[in-house]
């Protein structure tokens, strides 16, 4: 084979020292007739698997041969196989390149490789190929081809602010001033501008970016348009007849001191994590709040303007799709037949409904309440704060508590994840499905690794030492080198017997003997495969050195269907047991380490939970904070965060039952679902705060007032992700969960549970409300009074 770059096999391999015909190294059970076909063809099926059994120990075997069926009971002869295993190694070609690793030689020749083994055609064998670049291509590949789930994500977006901000895009009325069109498209824009600026900003500052990054425009969208439905709800229940900039002031002063509150929660909650020990996690925190704190910013400004300027425009009367003139496309839109005039339509509707049919028709009206207000006001909130209902709500809220506190949360464990980023479809699942059947126990490799400025010379007692040491470490943690040879392989062990072989006695006396057949060794057949465990700082100088031996499996079988199919996975408890035993191990050679190229993997497991429940518990603790801070009284506040704290507790509780567990992905998505359900209740918690009167009627106004912008805030959110249930990447599907998990039990305990709260043990309303309201009713009754002596005078009046 030959790369489009001109490099074939032999260019880039490891190269072998113990095969004439074959130069490079390989793991392959040719060896044994030396990669000749001519030295195998001739052999019957008998002769070939005497030649087998002869060249390799049975052991050598379990590592090429899989389901081995052995000649009689002492398991010392092998007469057949389901599966052989070859593998080919490369040399390591990685470049760093703008801060990204990079190696063309290889991945080009890998990529004829797996053409070539996908296209092999054969009447007895199936080919199951795998390489270093598959993992990065798979999930390159899913991650790219669902990016256009986000443009749709976008599109639907539109199309539902467009419906919800005003009236109708379409209601064959021209022109149409009531349509929020443009305006939505503002709110979109804010949101985009956002991102980009804090991408930006991000990327300016060095924070690397991670596949679990691609979710981010998710999360931002669904947070930029549920602000944007809090500050068009507060403007449109403004007087209309105040001038627009009072109107702004006025809906600002209410909706903008929500959204800080949500906003400033949830910038906190993604700068607290920014302290992670995950790397992928700190990142992502350090992307999302500059995000937040610039859409913020956005949606205070830009779309606070546009807000304006759209009222402007329908005062005008233009057209939402010319806001600049007001004649422009009126002629074409009034050439389709469905289409009347606007004033024609206001007079049939005054002419059919009366005064108030013609103020609803007019898009100069004051501000009707939307069929969501209504139905919360009139339907909901009597049931809701009905004796039944809230003791019914109490109870199923505690049920539902207790369950995911008791058999929820206790059980969600830490999981490894790697092949969940393999898209369902993929060859690598078939590779690795072979792989779990026939090489399943096969261990993890691991180097112990000596220190620099060891004298090897002096300490060859210690090197020779090191079996033993791993030795003690067996069965539990390491493979026996008595009972598996071949898990173990020491260079030091291959030069004494190198030396055995060609006489060299002195080596243990003199150091120019030692190093001057050292060198020897490793520049023959036998030794030169360990120069790559062999690092010299000069002619008699050793800045390092590995021994080779094996982790045993530690893996454990996880059901994924109901027909009794699943796969192996590694069992994070034992291996971070392991890693942390081998590490605190007082080998032989004085300062001497483990490493292993899992061990990143498994740190994250060791790490992994503290992290989910540290930043939980961390931003809780900033959602309190400013919540207190903010909404101005401790009793609200706090029965704001207990319904964030239950939430919580539901969600990581449900992503048990899901079937989810403890990995990075889902660490990320615990820290979202704080920011996102402390939206929907902090904005009722607020809002009651705003309302006079008894608790239940301050409920019932809060939920009239505040319900549909949170409502349709959720709803936005939920079809933001819609798209990605059917997403073939897993953490799209993921992020699809836990967000729908997130809408769902946050709508529940904000515009349930909160409110059966506040009707409960709310506390009194502020001061400046009592007053305002104080006074509003002392005007009603004077003017009463004033109306009623009117009134009497006119009565006595003599005829």
């Amino acid at each position: 084979l030959e790369s489009e770059l001109g490099d074939k096999l032999v260019d880039l391999c490891v190269p072998s020292y113990s095969s004439y015909t074959l130069p490079c190294f390989t793991s392959n059970v040719l060896a044994a007739w030396d990669y000749t076909p001519s030295t195998l063809a001739p052999q019957s099926d008998a002769a070939a698997l005497g030649s087998l059994n002869s060249y390799f120990t049975v052991d050598t075997l379990s590592t090429y041969l899989g389901g081995e069926k052995f000649t009689d009971a002492t398991e010392t002869s092998v007469k057949s196989a389901s599966a052989i295993q070859i593998v080919y190694y490369l040399k390591s070609d990685i470049e760093v390149i703008n801060n990204r690793y990079e190696s063309f030689k290889n991945e080009a020749w890998e990529e004829k490789f797996l053409d070539a083994v996908f296209n092999a055609k054969s009447a007895n064998l199936k080919y199951y190929p795998s390489a270093t670049r598959s993992f990065s291509d798979e999930f390159g590949a899913v991650i790219g081809g669902d990016v256009i789930l986000i443009n749709l994500a976008y599109i639907i977006m539109i199309v539902y602010l467009s419906v919800n901000l005003g009236t109708l895009p379409c209601r064959c009325v021209c022109p149409n001033p009531g349509s929020r069109v443009l305006l939505s498209l503002a709110s979109v824009l804010s949101i985009l501008l956002s991102m980009g600026g804090s991408f930006g900003l991000c990327a300016a500052m060095g924070f690397i970016w991670t596949p679990v990054h691609s979710v981010l425009p998710f999360v931002i969208l669904g947070l930029g348009v549920d602000d944007s439905f809090v500050i068009v709800n507060a403007f449109d229940h403004t007087d209309r007849t105040q001038p627009i900039p009072l109107r702004m002031r006025d809906a600002l002063a209410h909706a903008a001191t929500s959204i800080t509150v949500t906003s400033l929660t949830d910038f906190v909650a993604f700068a607290i994590s920014v302290s992670s020990a995950l790397p992928a996690l700190s990142s992502f925190c350090m992307y999302a709040a500059f995000n937040i704190f610039l859409l913020f910013v956005l949606q205070v400004t830009l779309f606070s303007a546009a807000v304006a300027l759209d009222e402007e425009r329908q005062q005008k009367k233009h057209a939402d799709c010319c806001p600049c003139c007001s004649n422009c496309c009126i002629g074409s839109c009034l050439a389709t037949p469905c289409c009347k005039p606007l004033e024609q339509h206001d007079a049939e509707a005054a002419q059919g409904g009366g005064a108030a049919a013609a103020g609803h028709a007019s898009h100069l009206a004051q501000h009707e309440q939307g069929g969501i207000s209504k139905f919360i006001e009139f339907k909901y909130c009597p049931a809701l704060l009905s004796t039944g209902g809230k003791i019914s709500t109490l109870a199923a809220f505690t049920a539902l508590l207790a369950v995911c506190c008791i058999w929820g949360v206790p059980n969600l464990t830490v999981e490894d994840n790697a092949r969940a980023f393999i898209p369902d479809d993929s060859y690598l699942l078939d590779y690795f499905a072979k792989q779990d059947k026939y090489f399943s126990d096969a261990g993890t490799p691991m180097y112990v690794v000596t220190p620099p400025d060891y004298d090897y010379f002096a300490n060859q007692a210690a090197l020779s030492a090191t079996k033993q040491d791993v030795e003690a470490l067996a069965p539990k943690y390491l493979l026996s080198p008595t009972k598996d040879p071949n898990s173990y392989d020491s260079w030091y062990d291959a030069y004494v017997g190198y030396c055995a072989q060609t006489g060299v006695t002195g080596y243990t006396t003199s150091a120019d003997t030692f190093y001057q057949s050292l060198h020897a060794f490793l520049q023959s057949s036998q030794g030169g495969y360990y120069n790559s465990s062999v690092v010299w700082a000069g002619p008699r100088s050793i800045a390092a050195t590995r021994i080779e031996t094996e982790f045993k499996a530690m893996s454990k079988w996880v059901e994924t269907g109901d027909d009794g199919e699943g796969r192996l996975q590694v069992d994070a408890d034992k291996v971070v047991e392991a890693m942390d035993e081998v590490r605190v191990y007082d080998w032989a050679v004085e300062g001497a380490y483990p490493w292993s190229s899992a061990f990143p993997t498994w740190e994250t497991f060791k790490v992994i939970q503290q992290e989910l429940y540290g930043n939980v518990l961390l931003c809780l603790l900033a959602v309190l904070v400013i919540t207190t801070l903010l909404i101005g009284h401790p009793g609200c506040s706090g029965l704001v965060f207990l319904c964030v704290t239950m939430t919580v507790a539901d969600i990581l509780g449900c992503m048990y039952f899901w079937g989810l567990f403890i990995d990075n992905v889902s660490v990320i998505q615990a820290v979202i679902a704080i920011g996102l359900c402390v939206d929907y209740a902090a904005h009722v918690g607020h809002s009651f705060m705003l309302k006079a009167g008894s608790r239940d009627e301050r409920v019932t106004a809060a939920l009239a007032d505040i319900g549909a912008a949170v409502v349709n805030g959720g709803l936005s959110t939920f079809l933001a992700v819609l798209l990605l249930s059917g997403s073939k990447s897993y953490v799209f599907r993921v992020l699809f969960q836990q967000f729908f998990l997130t809408v769902v039990l946050g709508l529940a305990h904000g515009l349930i549970l909160l409110p059966v709260l506040l009707s409960l043990c709310g506390p009194n309303c502020y001061a400046a409300v009592e007053a305002n309201a104080a006074k509003k009713s002392g005007d009603e009754k004077a003017e009463f009074r004033v109306a009623a002596s009117s009134e009497k005078a006119i009565v006595n009046e003599p005829k």
